[in-house]
């Protein structure tokens, strides 16, 4: 199998997409952890935690503004 490099000035996600994805992963962490801290059973910390990120990376989607290329 071999590799193609993408062609120059294309990526496979843009910035706003990373950054909303991190975030909502660290706010899935952040959730997971502090269930755990609570004293709950990690199985409830996961299941917390799921639909956090993807709140997070719901909302996010939502508030931050997709950036038009000028011209």
């Amino acid at each position: 199998m071999s590799h193609r490099p993408a062609p120059d000035g294309e990526s496979l996600l843009s910035l706003r997409t990373t950054v909303i994805l991190i975030v909502g992963v660290f706010g899935g962490v952040l959730v997971g952890v502090l269930t755990i801290a609570a004293g709950s059973a990690p199985a409830a910390a996961v299941l917390a935690a799921l639909p956090a990120a993807g709140g997070t990376v719901l909302g996010l989607h939502r508030l931050v503004e997709k950036s038009h290329p000028p011209g």
